[in-house]
């Protein structure tokens, strides 16, 4: 409903065939990503692999331009112009299996739940199902298994423990202002701190490490492992 207008500097693009490790593939050199997403889709694929003694991961379809976009939807292969797909933000992926016998397939935990493994520890590595089931009029998009989104460790563990698209996460933090209430997440030994901010003046912790991320429509998500800010 409200149009990226893809600023400079965001996302952080880089290469996924360039920076992947050897624990997946990517379609083609072309498949970009922001740099922090493929850091954390590095980690997770390599643990899949050591937890699992499975391979066969295949990434594509990930960051898009507006004119790339614009092409697939004068084509009909997706219902958003550019500018509105969640593609423009770098930190959106689909994931293919490859079995090895010249077959592969999209990523559906249940069909293939040997390999559930990512869907069930995808949240640890701050990755969420972009349109999960039953969210189609939350998300304006069709329900589907295998395409991800990188939001973070703490706020992918609420959406999942909650059952969350991240349509109505972003609603539900609205509530939680710098000057009103603020809500804690605990992520094993650590503790996050969140409020939302309208407008563009942002309280930030004084000390120890936070994010601000924009949603795109009033106001910013602050994310912080300090409590105290300025």
């Amino acid at each position: 409903e409200h149009s990226y207008d893809f600023p400079n500097g965001d996302p952080k693009l880089e290469s996924v065939y360039e920076k992947r490790n050897s624990s997946y593939s990517v379609s083609d050199m072309e498949v970009q990503l922001d740099a922090e997403t493929i850091a954390q889709l590095n980690k997770m694929m390599s643990a899949f692999e050591t937890e699992t003694g499975l391979g066969g991961m295949q990434v594509f379809s990930g960051y898009r331009d507006k004119a790339d976009q614009d092409s697939r939807y004068e084509d009909g292969s997706t219902g958003f112009r550019g500018g509105y797909s969640d593609y423009h933000s770098g930190r959106s992926f689909n994931l293919k299996i490859n079995f090895g016998d010249g077959t592969s397939d999209y990523y559906n935990a249940e069909k293939y739940p040997k390999y559930s493994w990512i869907a069930e520890h995808a949240a640890e590595y701050g990755f969420v199902v972009r349109y999960p089931d039953g969210k189609d009029e939350k998300t304006g998009e069709d329900s589907r298994t295998y395409t991800f989104r990188y939001v973070g460790v703490p706020h992918a563990l609420y959406m999942q423990e909650h059952n969350l698209c991240l349509e109505e996460y972003i609603d539900y933090l609205r509530q939680f202002t710098f000057d009103g209430s603020h809500y804690q997440i605990q992520c094993g030994e650590k503790t996050y701190e969140v409020w939302f901010e309208y407008g563009t003046q942002v309280h930030v912790p004084k000390e120890g490490s936070y994010t601000v991320s924009g949603n795109n429509v009033d106001g910013f998500i602050v994310t912080a492992e300090q409590n105290t800010a300025e």
